[in-house]
């Protein structure tokens, strides 16, 4: 929640406001033929023995970490203080991030592939952009279980969060989007509120590959 830290005089706050975004997959039937290409093996051919070829999906309503039901969590605090209409000055705590399993049984891991930035870095400014990038992908044999599916080198989803840190009458807002890779869904919080979200394409867009990094789902 945000939290008013102090006023510091007319017309001026400091503000710590909350953004998290999860990357998760929504409701998909791996029985459906459609979710995979026509040169692609089924679930049932190639997934059978690691996964319930079945349908599956996560629809998380909480913002926190502890609320699960992500594959990829990020997320950051700012402290922000406004004087009127101006952004005076603003900080970041560390983003966080945090990564779910794959089908309940496979661990995963990620990194933060863009780092949390600022620009401009420092201020008095009339608002503040910010942007990071966060991947993240299956352990060994999730990997060797999609490749029999049909054969891949993109192995990382991944989402991206933009946003603005802005003021008006001396209060603070952060107002942001969220994108990343077609599979699989995303939802993006501020102050525990849904500000954004996309749905994902069908389960074979995970072997669409963004031909600018080739290990990344595009």
């Amino acid at each position: 929640m945000s939290a008013l830290i102090a006023p510091l005089g007319s017309g001026c706050f400091a503000d710590e406001i909350d953004l998290s975004a999860k990357s998760f997959i929504a409701t998909v039937d791996l029985l459906d033929p459609s979710q995979f290409d026509a040169d692609a093996k089924s679930c049932q051919q190639a997934m059978a023995a690691v996964v319930d070829c079945a349908t599956i999906g996560e629809d998380p309503s909480s913002a926190s970490k502890e609320g699960g039901q992500y594959r990829i969590w990020s997320s950051v605090k700012f402290n922000v203080e406004c004087d009127g209409d101006e952004v005076a000055s603003w900080s970041a705590g560390p983003l966080e991030t945090a990564f779910g399993s794959e089908f309940k049984i496979f661990s995963t891991s990620g990194d933060v592939s863009r780092p949390l930035a600022f620009a401009p870095q420092t201020g008095p400014a009339g608002e503040v952009t910010f942007s990071y990038r966060v991947r993240g992908r299956p352990n060994s044999a999730a990997i060797q279980a999609m490749a029999l599916v049909k054969p891949r080198t993109c192995t990382y989803i991944w989402h991206e969060v933009n946003g603005t840190i802005s003021c008006g009458a001396g209060k603070p807002a952060v107002t942001a989007k969220i994108s990343g890779s077609q599979f699989p869904s995303r939802r993006l919080w501020v102050d525990g509120s849904v500000r954004a979200e996309q749905s994902q394409g069908p389960f074979k867009d995970l072997w669409v590959c963004d031909p600018s990094d080739p290990m990344s789902v595009k």
